[in-house]
């Protein structure tokens, strides 16, 4: 049992990670509408990353709890939670820094037009290895 829930969770990571971000950072959306759209994108990137890391991690440790027992969860069932996330921690930012090159060419009202939205491109990364970091203090 333990070989299935390292598959699955290999398997799931990415997308619970991605679906956290989207459903915390929508939450966050909503929560925040009377703040200025810079400042909140800046937030919903950081705590959507961040959310995004424990939740996936937390159901690594839910999976492992599940299938192969209660005192299963460690370092390699924590980094095979993790180390998945790699892949869209690098897309994520390499997406903010072709945006970035992007909006350094263009005209500035075009830049004044993208602002909001790319803004928190650059903290959604950084959100996710805080939330990597805050997952090993709270799970293992």
């Amino acid at each position: 049992m333990t070989l299935a829930a390292y598959g699955i969770v290999l398997v799931v990571s990415q997308f619970v990670m991605t679906a956290g971000v989207l459903i915390i950072g929508m939450g966050l959306a909503f929560l925040l509408a009377p703040v200025p759209d810079r400042a909140r994108m800046l937030v919903i990137g950081f705590v959507g990353g961040a959310a995004g890391a424990v939740l996936a991690v937390l159901t690594a440790h839910t999976v492992f709890r599940w299938l192969a027992g209660p005192t299963s969860f460690g370092w390699a069932p924590y980094l095979a939670a993790v180390v998945p996330l790699s892949i869209p921690i690098w897309n994520d930012y390499r997406k903010y820094r072709s945006l970035r090159e992007i909006e350094s060419k263009a005209p500035a009202r075009v830049v004044e037009f993208a602002a909001p939205t790319t803004a928190g491109m650059g903290t959604t990364p950084l959100g996710a290895i805080a939330g990597i970091v805050l997952s090993a203090f709270l799970f293992l």
